[in-house]
């Protein structure tokens, strides 16, 4: 027979108990609900991440001009073409335009697409490479601002939406064109340009496109 005193000791030992299981349950829960949010907050940050640099994002991307084909213009309407030099069409170094930019060149023109060369670089360099092609230019454009695709837009008389920016630059090309209103081409750049400056530029792209889809 159980006496009062032992049933009191069974009571409070059961009460200690049920506490310590009700605070490792509460803790258990406490430790899912802060791995949850952890998970959510990460999960947060990585889309705010994702939307911040979606802005960015070219709506095509190639290895090179040579992956551009005349049914891909086509498929997407394109009867304008603004054109980067540096980089995109020949490397920094080759002042005018080689076998492989003039076979694009010349496919732009065999499928009556209008071009324009537009670069930050000096009007001496952007003259004479556009002069074989008798092709209107824009140089010292002060990309990633519009102002020098619009130029060209409005030399060429090209609508928005028939207008493809070709370039191998996020904050440079890539912005000037999304700014423009007009569809965008990324291609890889032809040759590394050994800069403090530039360097850090190409980390940045580099953590953009670590989610681009295109």
């Amino acid at each position: 027979m159980i006496t009062a005193r032992r049933q009191g000791y069974l009571s409070g030992r059961q009460i200690v108990l049920n506490r310590f299981a009700a605070r490792f349950m509460c803790l258990r829960l406490f430790n899912k609900i802060k791995s949850c949010f952890a998970f959510s907050k990460t999960a947060l940050l990585l889309k705010t991440e994702e939307a911040m640099f979606e802005k960015f994002y070219p709506d095509f991307r190639f290895n090179s001009i040579d992956d551009i084909s005349a049914d891909f213009l086509k498929e997407n309407n394109i009867n304008f073409a603004v054109l980067d030099i540096d980089n995109t069409l020949v490397s920094y170094k080759t002042a005018s335009a080689d076998k492989r930019a003039r076979n694009f060149l010349d496919m732009l023109l065999k499928n009556s697409i209008k071009f324009a060369f537009v670069s930050n670089n000096h009007k001496k360099r952007v003259e004479l490479f556009a002069k074989d092609f008798n092709a209107p230019f824009v140089s010292s454009a002060l990309k990633p601002f519009s102002v020098g695709v619009r130029r060209a837009m409005s030399k060429m008389g090209a609508k928005k939406e028939e207008t493809l920016l070709v370039g191998d630059q996020i904050f440079t090309d890539i912005c000037a064109g999304k700014r423009a209103g007009i569809k965008t081409v990324m291609v890889n750049p032809i040759e590394a340009k050994e800069t403090p400056f530039f360097g850090f530029k190409r980390y940045f792209e580099r953590k953009v496109l670590k989610n681009y889809k295109g």
